[in-house]
């Protein structure tokens, strides 16, 4: 929600008329939350704010994987 967040307050500072605004995920999983029927879920759709999964490599994946472990330590 926070990079929702960034994306909604970019629209308006620096595109006044509108943006096409993207939340873009790696995992079908983590986009669920975001397109069903929760609060966030509803906020995005109010907001105009597009959920859509990315597929990467799987070696891109594991190093993220392995980045987001070393972030949370």
């Amino acid at each position: 929600m926070t990079d929702a967040i960034k994306l909604l307050l970019v629209e308006r500072v620096l595109f006044p008329g509108g943006a096409r605004k993207i939340l873009a995920l790696t995992d079908e999983g983590a986009a669920a939350h975001f397109r069903g029927r929760s609060w966030m879920a509803e906020a995005l759709r109010e907001f105009g704010v597009e959920v859509m999964v990315v597929e990467l490599p799987e070696d891109t994946r594991d190093r993220i994987r392995q980045a987001q472990r070393r972030q949370f330590r």
